[in-house]
């Protein structure tokens, strides 16, 4: 990159990066059960963010689930604890939605979502906290949104959760509906640099 000092003189010097790298990413629109990814964490990073949109599902009011992965098997002893709130808003008013469970096989990232694309169907932003550090709980925050085709009700979620299991290296993720195929998604995982 070109730059000048102010006086007039030109220099040249490295162009700024980012704090965020594309780790991997998953995009589609043909029916998955599934979108895996695996050796995505490691020790190169504490943090990562987790972005995904254009979500749908084969079925109506589905759940969206996330596990840990290790060595490309799914993590699935119950040592999953988490707790999701929200509002859903429509033409009668808004309500709230709270709901939190220890010892499952899996994260509850959000509910709702639809066989629609409805506005962009759901979306998620997800941190994801130390899953490669031995010693450490992975633990993953953060906010999802979307928008029922069916009865035009926003809802949006704050989720927060971790899997009580130190000494367990996790290098993967897995997200999946709680039934049927996702009919579509756009799936980023970023590593997040510390300075």
């Amino acid at each position: 990159m070109l730059q000048t000092d102010g006086s007039g003189n030109l220099s040249f010097v490295d162009a700024p990066s980012g704090n965020h790298v594309l780790i991997d990413s998953s995009t589609s629109e043909s029916a998955t059960s599934s979108v895996n990814f695996d050796n995505v964490f490691s020790s190169t990073y504490s943090k990562y963010f987790i972005s995904a949109h254009r979500l749908t599902t084969s079925g109506n009011n589905e759940v969206v689930y996330m596990q840990f992965r290790t060595s490309g098997a799914n993590q699935t002893s119950a040592a999953y604890n988490y707790i999701l709130t929200g509002n859903k808003s429509n033409t009668t008013g808004t309500s709230n939605i709270n709901v939190g469970y220890n010892n499952q096989n899996q994260f509850l990232v959000t509910r709702g979502i639809e066989n629609t694309d409805y506005q962009g169907g759901g979306s998620l932003s997800l941190w994801v906290f130390d899953p490669a550090t031995t010693g450490y709980n992975s633990r993953v925050h953060g906010v999802t949104s979307l928008r029922r085709g069916s009865t035009g009700d926003y809802e949006a979620y704050t989720f927060g959760g971790q899997r009580e299991q130190t000494g367990v290296v996790h290098d993967g993720i897995r997200i999946y509906p709680s039934s049927g195929n996702f009919n579509q998604h756009q799936i980023y995982i970023y590593g997040v640099k510390d300075s």
